[in-house]
Parts: structure tokens; C-alpha cells; sequence
């Protein structure tokens, strides 16, 4: 067996195991002659670093939740499998039924799919995307001709998971929050999460059912949902508690790895004075700006009013 490898600071080690045997009763019989190394200094096994072991070709690992031995790969083990048809028994990959990246994608959108129908059954949200009526029906072919066609295009590829996050800005009327639902209407119906709400709506609903679930709730929902649509940022006002929350949403889903779409009326200088607070020297507002510019493409729609 390969001796252990350091990582780094803290005596953190990796420990890549080589290749499995192809058949079943050799892995078995590999496994059990796997002893794991010892740290002499703590007599404890060494601690495995998974992100470093998957950068290692043919590397293995104990899973930490599910405590199989696993690999890089999104499926956790194997089980046999009986084809009906010719009687023959195959080994299949399956997903680890704890921690596979599936698993728990599919777990916390069942867990928000409920919050949400909670949320609808309530009357809170209008349905399942938080979509209002007029817009569920926009879609890019209904963009009119004389709107902002490169704006378009730009969204166009949010959908196509060409940009991971964008931000919207331009005056009133030019169409951003139309190009937003339209965004919004093809990836529900391609069967993504999609949650739409405007900032103003978002911190009304989060004070109104202050110290309730619903408002945990909302926050859950906003901070977790796969895609979020987040409509006419700046119109909420500029208070130092509406922009924590804010905050708090942007980071989390970045932090998360989730899509998100912004749109506002203000472009980033504008929300940087937007956000000024008087009386301190520290302006929150700014490092939020610069967040949204390196996380963010920002798309700048120009052109006639559209209403």
C-alpha cells in the first residue's frame, strides 16, 4: 500500500489505495487487507482529505457519512443487479445513498419543494415559482423586436448555463424584469427549481412574519431554491438591516454553488451610493458591490421604454 501523503499544516493526510480489483470477491478480499495507516504520534488513523484525494488518479477514500470506500466519481460503491431477461447477475454503480452530490441535491429540493408548496397553500406565494400571473406566459420569442436584443442574447445564456449569475440593470420599461420571467418560465419548464421574488416582497414578507416560521421559512426558501429570480434590487430602500439580508443571500448561494439573476433599476455605482450610511466610516454597501461585480456578468440594457 502507498504510504500516506501530507497536505498540508495540522498533519492532515491523504491516503490513495490504488486501483480496485475487477471482480467482486477481489474487492472484497482487497478491502479486508487494507489496514489503514497509523499516525505514530497519535496512534489515531489518518484523517482523509477528500478534496485532495480526488485530485490523485485511482484515488480511494472512506466517505466520512456514509463510511463506504469510494472514488471521484458520483456513484458510492456497487450493488448486484439481476437482469430478469437473461438471468445474469452485473455489478452496477449506485449512488451513495448519503452523500452522493445527486443525493443531496435531490434531497434539499424535496426539502425546499415542501417549504414552498407550504408557502402556496398559505397564500404567501402566488404558486410554485412565486410567479405573478401576467408573467407566466413571457417567453423570449415574446420579447418585442424593439427591446434590447444583445440584453437578450446575454440572458439567453444564463439559460443555457453559458453565465453562472447575472445582473440586470437599466432604466424602468426597458424589459429586464420580462426577460427575467421569460428566463425563469423556460427553466421550469425544462423541470428546474425556480423561485422568482422581488427584494421589496422578499423583505416585506421576512417583516411581516418576523419571529414566525414563515419568515425562517422565506429566508430558507430564497437562500436555497436552485435558480432565484430576484427582481427590482434598490426598491426595497437602503436600510442597514435590508441590506444584511441582501447580503446574507448573495453569499450563501454563492458560497452554495446556485444560480442566481438580479435585476435593478441602479447600476453598480449607483447601488454603491445607494447603500451609503452615514455617520460611519465602514460602508458595507461597497464590498457588497464588489462581490456583485466578480461574481455577477452584468448586463446593461439600453434603448426606448417598452411600455
Amino acid at each position: 500500500m502507498n504510504q500516506p501523503e501530507e497536505t498540508g499544516a495540522g498533519m492532515n493526510k491523504i491516503i490513495p489505495i490504488g486501483r480496485i480489483p475487477g471482480s467482486k470477491q477481489a474487492f472484497g478480499a482487497y478491502m479486508r487487507s487494507i489496514k489503514p495507516a497509523i499516525n505514530s504520534e497519535t496512534g489515531e488513523p489518518y484523517t482523509v482529505d477528500e478534496p485532495a484525494a480526488k485530485q490523485l488518479n485511482n484515488a480511494f477514500w472512506k466517505c466520512r457519512t456514509c463510511n463506504q470506500i469510494v472514488n471521484a466519481t458520483d456513484t458510492h460503491g456497487t450493488t448486484v443487479v439481476l437482469d430478469k431477461v437473461t438471468l445474469q447477475r452485473t455489478n452496477k454503480s449506485q449512488p451513495c445513498p448519503t452523500c452522493s452530490p445527486a443525493v443531496i441535491e435531490a434531497r434539499t429540493r424535496a426539502k425546499v419543494d415542501a417549504k414552498i408548496k407550504r408557502l402556496v397553500d398559505s397564500g404567501i406565494f402566488y404558486n410554485a415559482q412565486n410567479m405573478p400571473v401576467e408573467s407566466t406566459g413571457y417567453t423570449f420569442a415574446t420579447y418585442p423586436k424593439r427591446g434590447d436584443q444583445k440584453a437578450k442574447r446575454e440572458v439567453r445564456k444564463f439559460v443555457d448555463g453559458e453565465t453562472v449569475n447575472m445582473f440586470l440593470s437599466g432604466d424602468v420599461g426597458l424589459g429586464k424584469s420580462g426577460l427575467s420571467a421569460a428566463a425563469a418560465n423556460e427553466l421550469t419548464s425544462a423541470g428546474f427549481q425556480v423561485l422568482t421574488i422581488s427584494t421589496l416582497d422578499y423583505i416585506a414578507l421576512i417583516k411581516d412574519n418576523f419571529n414566525k416560521d414563515e419568515s425562517n421559512e422565506i429566508e430558507e426558501i430564497v437562500k436555497r431554491v436552485k435558480f432565484l429570480f430576484l427582481d427590482d434590487l434598490g426598491a426595497e430602500g437602503g436600510s442597514k438591516f435590508n441590506l444584511e439580508k441582501f447580503q446574507e443571500v448573495i453569499q450563501y448561494r454563492y458560497d452554495a454553488g446556485l444560480r442566481t439573476c438580479i435585476s435593478s433599476n441602479f447600476d453598480l455605482p449607483g447601488l454603491a451610493n445607494y447603500w451609503i450610511q452615514t455617520g460611519v466610516s465602514f460602508q458595507p454597501g461597497r464590498r457588497t458591490v464588489d462581490r456583485l461585480r466578480g461574481w455577477y456578468t452584468v448586463v446593461t440594457f439600453t434603448g426606448a421604454s417598452l411600455r
